[in-house]
């Protein structure tokens, strides 16, 4: 598509998403289909991507488990993950080198993460080296790499509903500290780096 040179793409009216370029294509009869097996989400939104995250914690889906299909990773190997007395891991995937001593509940736990005694991880993603201190919860979040939670800190806070609603996925950039006892609401967003 190009645009003429005296009017913006914008002001022309020119198609520039599928919702409205599709159509007009299938009426041109210019449109071919290539089926793909198996699972397929759209994860071009933090709540999509959420609940991508969810769809596989409770059922492989064809996804996790496929000896033709491997999954190659350039992380680290790590100590095997640590759920210890008095932890408890429902509904979620924990991967290598995490320490677990507080609750996590539908929720993705990314290489090296630490969740602190008493602390409550629910319905979030959070990734590599994230420490969740003793007393904090996180809840409807993703929680960027190397990212630390301080103790009784709450971020989050939307529950289920945030898979479904873009607004209510609290977002935590790369790097970030949120401070013992501070609360980051449902839908709130950290740039990389911050303390809050």
């Amino acid at each position: 598509m190009s645009t003429p040179p005296s009017r913006s793409r914008a002001t022309a009216g020119w198609a520039t998403s599928a919702s409205t370029s599709c159509p007009r294509l299938v009426e041109r009869g210019k449109v071919v289909a290539h089926p793909l097996p198996g699972y397929w989400r759209d994860l071009g939104q933090p709540h999509k991507y959420l609940r991508a995250h969810f769809d596989v914690l409770t059922d492989d889906l064809g996804v996790l488990d496929r000896p033709d299909w491997t999954i190659n990773t350039r992380q680290r190997t790590r100590v095997a993950a640590r759920v210890l007395a008095g932890a408890e891991v429902v509904d979620s995937l924990v991967s290598p080198g995490c320490r677990v001593a507080g609750r996590v509940e539908r929720s993705v736990l990314g290489p090296g993460v630490v969740v602190g005694e008493g602390a409550v991880v629910r319905h979030s993603v959070v990734f590599a080296d994230c420490v969740i201190e003793a007393g904090a919860t996180l809840d409807g979040t993703i929680l960027d790499t190397g990212c630390v939670i301080g103790a009784g800190a709450f971020v989050g806070g939307a529950g289920p509903a945030v898979a479904e609603d873009p607004d209510l996925v609290t977002l935590v950039g790369r790097g970030s500290t949120v401070a013992a006892g501070v609360r980051v609401e449902a839908g709130g967003r950290l740039e990389p780096g911050t303390t809050a």
